[in-house]
């Protein structure tokens, strides 16, 4: 068994390098809602707030297909790049633009 005295350290700096910048992106994203509502509630009132709190669900469920796809994507294209596997590792990544910007189409014309 591995001595994890020495690879502690290292899984910590790692793990901050991409926390960090995914809580900041957080941060950011729940301001801008807020200041989002803040804006529509003083300009449009009731009504804009009320149609903002229909729409957003629908948000979400596109954020979440897209990062379903994105993420489940960039997983396997690393694991077979990781493996010397390029021509596999191009064509998850092709499959998953092509997916990706076909569902964004579709819902573009379906909203």
């Amino acid at each position: 068994m591995p001595n994890t005295r020495h690879v502690t350290p290292i899984i910590r700096k790692e793990f901050a390098r991409f926390a960090i910048p995914a809580v900041i992106g957080m941060v950011v994203s729940s301001l801008y809602n807020i200041v989002d509502g803040i804006f529509v509630g003083q300009g449009v009132g009731e009504l804009g707030l009320g149609a903002i709190n229909i729409v957003y669900p629908f948000i979400m469920l596109e954020i979440a297909i897209t990062m379903l796809i994105a993420i489940g994507g960039a997983n396997q294209f690393s694991k077979n790049r990781g493996r010397g596997d390029k021509a596999k590792a191009n064509n998850i990544f092709l499959q998953s633009m092509v997916l990706l910007v076909t569902i964004g189409l579709i819902l573009k014309f379906l909203y």
